[in-house]
């Protein structure tokens, strides 16, 4: 069985004096980078996903520091980053990142 890390949205308007600032946001980071040690350590994918949205939506605009994936993030280890703007263009990148997890190893 292949195993991957799939990080989605983990971008800093989620964060404090972001846009659309989460509770525990901080909390969740932490878990993240732990499970990126593991994952890095074992030479597993991690895959980041971004959200994009245009420049008249509330949060996660384009070409705005919000929309930037966390910069604690260990994004250098990545397999495969994608970006989407909409659910229906996720579930078709989520798709394409499957594809490319078996050609990973």
């Amino acid at each position: 069985m292949k195993q991957a890390l799939l990080v989605i949205d983990v971008q800093n308007d989620y964060f404090k004096n972001g846009k659309m600032e989460l509770v525990g946001p901080d909390q969740a980071l932490e878990k993240i980078k732990q499970l990126e040690q593991y994952f890095s350590e074992k030479n597993l994918p991690i895959i980041y996903v971004q959200h994009i949205n245009p420049p008249q939506a509330s949060f996660f605009q384009e070409n705005t520091d919000g929309v930037l994936l966390h910069p604690e993030l260990s994004t250098q280890h990545s397999a495969l980053s994608t970006q989407h703007s909409a659910l229906s263009t996720q579930h078709s990148a989520l798709s394409t990142q499957h594809s490319a997890l078996t050609m990973i190893h």
